[in-house]
């Protein structure tokens, strides 16, 4: 029989009988019957807990990572492939800089979102001219991504693990 403490100002200990299905899951040699399903959990274990291990233990990007990363990656492939040609018409090329897109007129869209994503990935990276193929600037864009994400605290979320490219 185990014991648990409520938080309801004073804390008491007091047994907890277990139930009928908890006593039948019970195994022959087992001498103590512990409660599975009539367990009452403390506090402690509906504290939150950071996120951020998880992510970075299973190498996971988060959704606002995501999104920036299927942007830059959809961005590319019609900028290279000239395919769908209605959306190709939708950026523009900078005359001076090849590398980069002159933006539209901000907004939630993703010709807007799209361009400006590339140009701030192109300009915090310094891979101006380097990136030949798709699969150079999927990795690229995979690394920089990454190493924003897991920068600053292990455990807390920083503003700029969603906005930052890094590389190094």
């Amino acid at each position: 029989v185990s014991t648990q403490s409520r938080s309801s100002g004073q804390s008491k200990n007091r047994p907890i009988k277990p139930c009928l299905k908890c006593t039948g899951l019970k195994k022959k040699q087992d001498t103590k019957v512990v409660p599975l399903r009539c367990q009452h959990l403390g506090q402690e274990f509906y504290s939150r807990e950071s996120t951020k291990p998880l992510f970075r233990a299973n190498d996971l990007m988060t959704v606002h990572n995501l999104y920036r990363f299927r942007c830059i990656m959809e961005t590319a492939k019609i900028t290279r492939n000239h395919v769908p040609i209605s959306m190709y018409g939708l950026f523009k090329r900078s005359d001076r800089k090849t590398d980069l897109f002159i933006t539209p007129v901000p907004s939630i869209n993703f010709t807007y979102k799209g361009p400006y994503l590339w140009n701030k990935f192109i300009g915090h990276t310094n891979l101006r001219g380097k990136l030949n193929s798709l699969s150079v600037i999927k990795s690229k864009l995979r690394i920089s991504i990454f190493n924003a994400q897991n920068q600053h605290d292990d455990h807390t979320w920083n503003e700029c693990n969603f906005t930052d490219f890094i590389s190094y």
